[in-house]
């Protein structure tokens, strides 16, 4: 089973992550993007097992990890997939030392796991909002004060990632 681990924000914050979704999703050809039941979640780490971990192992992992986490929301980006025929459409986190070194001391933690997600210089904190069909975007006119925004408290927790790719909450 593969679990995310992941930062997750206030309801104020998931609002304006969705709004802002909402107003661009109308002006891309999607492939999939943020559904209205989504979590809008910052990967920190995936992980693979080959067997079930329990609520127990799971709580063991995160426990002692700080609660008191602040991001930097820093602009959106376009990154074209592997093909380059579509395109991730992603708010980026700044990669501060906060982060690096959550993710460092979660990697020592996970040393029996296989990691299948981006580490130490492949690391891209963000929220994916959507996955475009192709990667032509007509240009609109946006409120980027969502995009800029610093000290967005966040909360560690681990989930998994469901059939349509939705993100769900574990523990």
């Amino acid at each position: 089973m593969i679990y995310n681990i992941a930062l997750v924000f206030e309801e104020r914050i998931n609002k304006q992550i969705h709004d802002f979704y909402g107003i661009i999703k109308d002006n891309l050809n999607l492939e999939f993007g943020l559904e209205s039941r989504s979590i809008p979640h910052a990967t920190l780490i995936k992980f693979e097992s080959k067997e079930e971990l329990n609520s127990e192992k799971l709580s063991s992992i995160i426990e002692d990890m700080a609660d008191d986490i602040k991001v930097d929301f820093s602009g959106i980006t376009l990154l074209p997939s592997k093909s380059s025929i579509d395109c991730w459409v992603e708010l980026s986190i700044l990669k501060s030392q906060k982060l690096i070194e959550i993710q460092r001391v979660l990697i020592s933690k996970l040393k029996d796991y296989d990691i299948v997600s981006g580490i130490n210089d492949r690391f891209r904190p963000h929220i994916t909002f959507c996955k475009t069909k192709n990667c032509e975007f007509n240009i609109m006119n946006l409120d980027s004060s969502l995009l800029r925004r610093g000290g967005v408290n966040a909360r560690l927790v681990i989930g998994g990632v469901d059939s349509n790719f939705e993100f769900f909450e574990i523990r």
